[in-house]
């Protein structure tokens, strides 16, 4: 909840993860990065890949605070656990940190622009471990902006590192990619997203309903539903309805939750979950903002048997 007195922050800033143990479902690249960070062999550009919203800006700003966290006592070296009390770590959270600095390919696509930017390579860091350039959209940048980014990312200096994000990854010069770590953010899970959801909704208070519309899928079932939305919430701020399997619902069912979608009371929230996106009704969706979740890919499930076997004293065989 917020602190009486203090600014309001909208939900996404303020549940915006801080460390990389509460990024959640990147636990492929997190475990590869800890290994990097043990060992001292950091790559001196990364390229973060995957859709809006997976979290690539996060966790290029988790990654500066990393290499640059100090510790609280000022003699700690780079770390996958930042502390996030020391000087480096607070100013560049507050994003005012002179040696951290990000740029939008988007809005500066110009060989100028990277010009500017590339400039200041040759100076040492002000006050951090190391100077790093944040692009987002890298992809967005000329062909002439790529030619003077390369000359840098060829011959870097030891304290320059590099952090590049795009949504669009095949537009990216091979040369430029080929002098990157590359990491691929995948989506999150359905089951590890209503996890972090309720624990969210735990923290505000917030009264949440799940409903299996696989076994009840009648009309009489969603006006039961729908009867208890015209009531305020008993002791949280709002009411929030899981329904998953939305597609098993009936036409007349639809029907019913349709008249409360179009106008919804303002302390009801719905999440709707489904494997058949295609049977719900456009009138539906067109209500909702839409997520599409991808499947976890071979190698990070195999990882994750692999952990679960080991915490459970299995011995797993490739």
């Amino acid at each position: 909840m917020t602190e009486p007195g203090a600014p309001y922050r909208v939900l996404a800033r303020k549940y915006r993860p801080s460390t990389f143990a509460e990024l959640i479902g990147q636990e492929a690249m997190v475990k590869t990065l800890t290994n990097a960070i043990a060992t001292g062999r950091i790559a001196h550009a990364f390229i973060l890949t995957g859709v809006r919203g997976v979290g690539k800006t996060t966790t290029a700003r988790i990654l500066a605070r990393a290499l640059n966290c100090v510790g609280p006592d000022r003699s700690g070296g780079p770390t996958i656990a930042p502390c996030g009390q020391c000087e480096p770590c607070r100013a560049i959270a507050e994003d005012r940190h002179v040696d951290v600095m990000e740029m939008d390919a988007a809005s500066r696509t110009g060989v100028d622009d990277i010009r500017e930017l590339t400039d200041g390579v040759r100076y040492k860091p002000v006050s951090a471990r190391y100077k790093i350039y944040i692009i987002d959209e890298v992809h967005m940048l000329s062909k002439n902006a790529f030619n003077a980014l390369l000359k840098t990312l060829e011959e870097p200096p030891a304290d320059v590192i590099f952090i590049f994000a795009t949504t669009e990854i095949h537009k990216v010069p091979i040369t430029v990619l080929s002098r990157c770590q590359r990491f691929s953010l995948r989506r999150v899970p359905v089951e590890l997203l209503i996890e972090h959801y309720r624990a969210i909704a735990e923290d505000r208070h917030v009264d949440v309903m799940e409903m299996d519309a696989a076994s009840r899928t009648g009309v009489d079932d969603i006006r039961e539903l729908t009867d208890g939305v015209r009531y305020k919430p008993v002791s949280t701020r709002y009411k929030i309805y899981i329904i998953d399997e939305v597609h098993m619902l009936s036409k007349n069912a639809f029907n019913a939750l349709l008249k409360t979608l179009e106008e919804p009371p303002p302390d009801v929230k719905f999440i709707f979950a489904t494997t058949e996106i295609h049977k719900v009704p456009i009138t539906v969706l067109s209500r909702c903002q839409r997520f599409s979740l991808r499947r976890v890919p071979t190698e990070l499930l195999a990882e994750h048997y692999r952990a679960l076997a080991e915490k459970e004293g299995v011995a797993a065989e490739p």
